[in-house]
């Protein structure tokens, strides 16, 4: 995301090189660097150095791969800076309304083009586990209803409290209320009292279509009397607004029945927070050093520094609320939780790390890597502690994640029983039907195993396995050569 931001910023700089060196008639590089006919061609179609382009494609599909909310997010955020970079600037016959227009949407077109392109072998086989797009507070006429990818669920009236969201959101939107005031503002009035480029090229158009399109670029204008950081400023505050007012009225529908704006005000949430943290910094340089002293700048100092003071010290109470009060140091070792809490699951779990090597084992043993039995449980919980720290895959750790990505139950439910079978079943070609099935090298019976699991037959797992690491109660069962 920092990469992201980065390199459009990097793109509204390079727009204003390139404005520069054709003031300039000495100068005539072109702005992408690259020098051969096809990169200045496609620079001057929309108005965007070809290799950035590029390289923004592949970085947006590589966000949309790992959350496809970030992609997306962030696809928008590049459509409104390439209309900032065409609506910009000042009116020339050479740049119309319809000029500018017609270069963001080729710049626009050519990013999804290369977006789609790098995204292409992830899309064929990703399905979107979101069924729609759910409207808050519906009108009753509509309940229960469909339209296009709108639902319009019965008990989905959910709103965020005034306070909450000031909670939240105040620390950052105090510092861009100060933005306004402090920086846009003035810009504006000052604006305001000199004569418009907007209104003397209207003046001067002979066609009416020219003359709505000037008129449609004038709340544009503003952008051509801000610096180039406070307009970039002022594109990711307006985004990140956007990001928090949507759950506010939509929600996408997931499998969580109880929580479902949960997910849609994470996502969007987080993605406002990053930006909102990087406009506020430079809000509060960008007013310390371009603002004189004066009694609005010293109250704006004064809050300023108290919701500084109370955001540094939430660090505090967040982590003594999980942690407890810090006394005892662990570490850095992101095991020493397991050895303090399951010290014979910790044993096991270092031996498979230590001792499971794919180089001296045969094709079954290390199908890629040996996949292990353990038992499975609900999200955030201490199951799939052996997977989860050894790398090595499992039959099915937690079920509800799994559902969530795949938007069915189907194939995480069919596994459960599966692998409460393989410690309690006393159908021994039952177990072996299942380990077969699975390519299951190792079984791990450990604490949360017989927790989990209170018709243990041991036995069982004795006769298709022979115990390889046993620490206390313990276990890891290789598999006997039978298939």
């Amino acid at each position: 995301v920092f990469l992201t931001l980065a390199l459009l910023l990097s793109i509204i700089i390079d727009k204003n090189k390139t404005f520069q060196s054709k003031a300039d008639p000495k100068d005539e590089t072109p702005s992408s660097g690259i020098n051969f006919k096809f990169a200045t061609d496609f620079e001057n179609h929309t108005s965007l150095p070809l290799g950035k382009l590029l390289f923004l494609g592949i970085l947006l599909a590589a966000m949309y791969m790992t959350n496809a909310w970030d992609g997306l997010i962030y696809m928008v955020l590049s459509g409104m800076v390439f209309l900032y970079l065409n609506f910009s600037a000042k009116y020339t016959e050479s740049q119309s309304f319809f000029s500018s227009l017609y270069r963001t949407f080729s710049g626009s077109l050519f990013l999804l083009f290369f977006f789609l392109l790098a995204s292409l072998p992830f899309s064929l086989n990703f399905k979107p586990f979101a069924s729609g797009i759910g409207v808050l507070c519906a009108p009753k006429s509509l309940l229960g209803s469909k339209i296009g990818p709108l639902l319009f669920e019965v008990g989905k009236c959910q709103k965020s409290p005034l306070y909450m969201l000031t909670i939240l959101w105040g620390f950052f939107y105090f510092h861009v209320i100060g933005f306004l005031i402090f920086i846009l503002i003035p810009k504006i009035r000052n604006h305001e009292n000199k004569p418009a480029d907007y209104k003397k090229s209207a003046k001067t158009s002979n066609t009416f279509l020219k003359k709505i399109g000037l008129y449609l670029l004038k709340p544009l204008q503003l952008f051509h009397h801000l610096s180039l950081a406070d307009s970039f400023v002022l594109l990711i505050i307006i985004i990140s607004t956007l990001l928090l007012i949507f759950p506010e009225f939509f929600y996408l529908k997931d499998i969580y029945p109880a929580h479902y704006r949960a997910n849609t005000m994470f996502k969007l949430g987080y993605q406002a927070f990053m930006m909102l943290g990087i406009s506020t910094i430079y809000i509060i340089y960008r007013i310390k050093n371009a603002v004189s002293w004066g009694f609005m700048k010293s109250i704006f100092s004064i809050i300023s520094i108290i919701t500084l003071f109370l955001v540094a010290i939430y660090p505090n109470f967040a982590v003594n609320s999980y942690f407890g009060n810090l006394k005892v140091y662990s570490g850095l070792d992101g095991l020493m939780w397991l050895k303090n809490q399951y010290p014979d699951d910790y044993n096991a779990i270092i031996w498979l790390r230590n001792n499971i090597d794919c180089k001296n084992s045969t094709p079954r043993e290390c199908n890629s890597q040996p996949v292990i039995a353990e038992a499975n449980g609900d999200s955030y919980t201490d199951y799939a502690r052996v997977s989860a720290n050894t790398g090595l895959p499992t039959i099915i750790g937690w079920p509800v994640h799994e559902w969530l990505w795949r938007g069915s139950y189907d194939e995480a439910g069919k596994r459960i029983p599966e692998v409460a079978a393989i410690y309690q079943s006393n159908d021994l070609n039952t177990v072996k039907n299942i380990l077969r099935k699975y390519s299951v090298a190792y079984i791990f019976v450990g604490t949360l195993e017989r927790e989990k699991y209170p018709n243990l037959n041991e036995a069982g797992i004795a006769n298709v396995g022979e115990i390889v690491f046993q620490s206390g109660n313990t276990k890891i069962y290789k598999i006997k050569s039978f298939y």
